[in-house]
């Protein structure tokens, strides 16, 4: 996957958990991003 769709998946992820409280956003950010060393 390319570094551009990457970058939208995140941001389509931020989206969809705009009204989750913020740590949790948090968290899933971050397991997102781990997800891409893989």
């Amino acid at each position: 996957m390319k570094m551009s769709d990457y970058k939208k998946k995140i941001m389509d992820l931020i989206n969809e958990i705009e009204d989750t409280p913020t740590l949790r956003k948090i968290y899933l950010i971050l397991i997102a991003i781990t997800g891409a060393d893989q």
